[in-house]
């Protein structure tokens, strides 16, 4: 047998096949050629994408022929799992471990079995691409280097989908944490043009989301800190910051000031280019107001003291 490749418990590998997204996803044409080609190149009738979950084998691509769950008791690839290297078992009769499979005692009398693992980057075996065939062989050397390549290839497949699903999934996240912040958020382009905000920001200056979609930050910024503002904005552009803090003003939609807390920060790309802003803001007008009655009440008791005698 070969050496054991997986470092993770059982618990982590399902872990990790779940974060691929490809238990339930429909049919993959890529691999469905895939599949179909390693049954050629292999000389067997029937080759398959074989994923192994807790309880199952889920023979998910089958060369057109739709997919199939089976019970892991019954499984061929369930036994590739804590395998480096491709199984083959050249006669599944005669071998203690697959003797007694109903797909070898039964109608179907299976005779022939090899899986190559298909191995995730952070080496967990989720399943293998597998082969049968209905009488006693083997691979010849040629093949089976085939069926270790066409493994690879079932996993770039598998790897992409996965980096898909964690991107639509980072978004979702991204998505409701932006739409449901108690403060105001907001996505604003270079040019300062709202390209999407929450509902919170609505709540803050009074506009609809469709109605911010056509208005620039500038356009709502008091004419009297729209200078220091945009004064920030160019030390984030040019690089001088990564980001500001300041408190500023805003016209609400039916005229009265909106004392805002305003944090910006830049987004790039990989290669160090501007995208847009990230700009969160909160509403601080009724704390501004607090705070001067405070200070108008301390100075009004300051001033209705009585003076001090001195001789």
């Amino acid at each position: 047998m070969n050496a054991a490749l997986s470092i993770f418990d059982e618990a982590t590998r399902v872990e990790i096949l779940t974060q691929y997204g490809i238990l339930e996803i429909p049919t993959d044409e890529g691999l469905e050629d895939l599949v179909r080609m390693a049954a050629q190149v292999c000389g067997v009738p029937f080759a398959f994408i074989a994923l192994v979950d807790k309880k199952h084998e889920r023979l998910k691509y089958r060369g057109g022929t739709p997919g199939l769950d089976l019970p892991r008791e019954h499984s061929f690839s369930a036994h590739v799992l804590d395998q480096s290297e491709p199984l083959v078992v050249a006669a599944l009769t005669e071998d203690p471990r697959f003797a007694q499979n109903p797909w070898v005692t039964g109608p179907s009398a299976v005779r022939f079995y090899a899986g190559a693992p298909l191995v995730s980057p952070e080496g967990a075996v989720l399943g293998a691409l597998g082969l049968i065939d209905f009488q006693a062989r083997d691979l010849t050397v040629p093949q089976l280097k085939a069926l270790r390549v066409f493994a690879r290839q079932v996993m770039t497949h598998f790897d992409k989908h996965r980096e898909a699903t964690a991107l639509r999934l980072s978004e979702e996240r991204f998505t409701s944490a932006f739409d449901h912040a108690p403060i105001g958020v907001a996505v604003v382009s270079l040019s300062g043009s709202f390209l999407k905000t929450n509902r919170a920001l609505s709540d803050i200056v009074g506009y609809t989301t469709e109605e911010l979609s056509e208005c620039t930050f500038q356009d709502l910024t008091h004419s009297e800190d729209l200078q220091a503002d945009l004064a920030h904005v160019r030390d984030l552009t040019e690089g001088r910051a990564n980001s500001y803090r300041m408190e500023k003003r805003y016209y609400h939609k039916d005229g009265r000031i909106v004392w805002v807390n305003l944090h910006v920060s830049l987004a790039r790309n990989r290669e160090g280019k501007p995208l847009h802003f990230i700009s969160q803001i909160q509403d601080i007008t009724e704390a501004r107001a607090a705070m001067a009655r405070q200070k108008e009440l301390a100075t009004r008791n300051g001033s209705s003291a009585p003076a001090l005698i001195t001789t």
